[in-house]
C-alpha cells in the first residue's frame, strides 16, 4: 500500500521517496526500542503498554485529522 501511495503522490521521484519512507521506519524503530527500553526500565511493563497505547491513540488523531484536513481541500 505505501509503496503504490507513493507512485501516485510522486511519481518522478519513486527511488528518492522510497529511501526516505525506509529511513523513517527504521528512525521509528530506533527511537520505539529505546524510549520502550526506557519506559520498561523506569515502569515496567504496564509502563510500555500504556505508553505504546497513547503512542497509537495520538497517531490514530493525527492521521483522522490529516485525512479530514485532506478531505476539504478541492481538488
Amino acid at each position: 500500500v505505501w509503496s503504490h501511495w507513493i507512485a501516485q503522490t510522486v511519481p518522478d521521484e519513486i527511488e528518492s521517496a522510497g529511501g526516505l519512507q525506509v529511513a523513517a521506519i527504521q528512525v521509528g524503530m530506533t527511537l520505539g526500542a529505546s524510549l520502550g527500553g526506557l519506559a520498561f526500565d523506569r515502569t515496567g511493563s504496564s509502563g510500555v503498554i500504556l505508553g505504546s497505547g497513547t503512542a497509537l491513540l495520538v497517531g490514530f488523531l493525527l492521521i483522522f485529522q490529516g485525512l479530514k484536513h485532506q478531505a476539504e481541500i478541492p481538488s
